[in-house]
């Protein structure tokens, strides 16, 4: 049987916008966004609105709006084949946006940030008096402008954080955008900033034993992790992100994480290695 974010998935590619609501704290969703990486959105709700208009009796519920905005679906998310599928069919038959978007629209889906905005200031440059197609472009050109700020805004943090290699893979997606962003100067000066620190090469050579250490993670190999980390400490120890490893490293062996096995019962109730499993391990 497909699951909620499979079956929306594929539905996504066909053009609908597929969102995922929760009301968990912002901290338990960035985990689980981190460990399943899914390709649609995750929207946090503070109030109980949204539930009581698809009338919601279980988890998971889905729902589907029409582009003319009306509720068309509200129930299980497993009636895929039945009540569900057919709300689909029906929303489909109005676009939710002019279909001379869809590359724009394919483009951000695919993370290319710079042809999306390309893409976009061409359709508004030749909208001329097709109201609908000016106003949609308009709004894809605001929210891809806002993107490009976000993106710059994240790398910043990144690189705070010690993660520079990260930093300086986020921020590339708008300097090296061929039709300049109005945050391009701005994310220009500040890499070439950011090149000329001392130490800027290990920062990047580190990135990629820093990412093996994150993929073990989420496999949940936690001693594999540590391993990781620890060979980004020995290898470039007096890098920033030789201290953001040991950070992340010493998080996992406090939370009593080496060793952990997701096929142990003990294990999983622990949410922690359990005594048979447990490793001991120090940084």
């Amino acid at each position: 049987m497909p699951t909620l974010a499979s079956k929306f998935e594929k539905e996504a590619k066909k053009g609908l916008v597929v969102i995922g609501v929760t009301d968990e704290d912002e901290a338990t969703v960035d985990a689980w966004f981190e460990r399943v990486r899914p390709t649609y959105p995750i929207a946090i709700l503070k109030t109980d609105e949204l539930e009581q208009a698809f009338g919601v009796r279980g988890f998971p519920t889905s729902g589907v709006i029409a582009p003319d905005g009306n509720l068309v679906y509200a129930g299980s998310a497993y009636s895929v084949e039945s009540a569900l599928g057919d709300a689909l069919k029906e929303a489909r038959k109005s676009a939710l946006f002019p279909k001379k978007l869809d590359k724009v629209r394919q483009s951000l889906t695919d993370g290319e940030l710079g042809s999306a905005y390309d893409d976009v200031l061409a359709q508004v440059a030749k909208a001329g008096k097709d109201e609908d197609l000016l106003a949609w472009g308009q709004k894809f050109q605001a929210a891809i402008e806002e993107q490009a700020v976000a993106a710059v805004e994240r790398a910043k943090a990144q690189a705070e954080a010690g993660l520079v290699f990260r930093a300086v893979s986020t921020i590339e997606a708008v300097t090296s955008a061929k039709t300049d962003f109005p945050v391009s100067e701005e994310a220009r000066t500040w890499l070439a900033e950011l090149k000329a620190t001392d130490g800027y090469d290990d920062e990047i050579k580190g990135g990629p034993i820093y990412e093996k250490a994150r993929d073990a993670e989420k496999e949940r190999d936690y001693l594999e992790a540590v391993k990781q980390y620890k060979a980004a400490i020995k290898k470039f120890p007096e890098s920033r992100l030789a201290e953001a490893s040991r950070e992340r490293a010493q998080e996992i062996i406090d939370a009593g994480l080496p060793g952990y096995d997701p096929n142990c019962g003990d294990c999983k109730d622990a949410k922690a290695a359990c005594k048979k499993h447990a490793k001991d391990v120090e940084l």
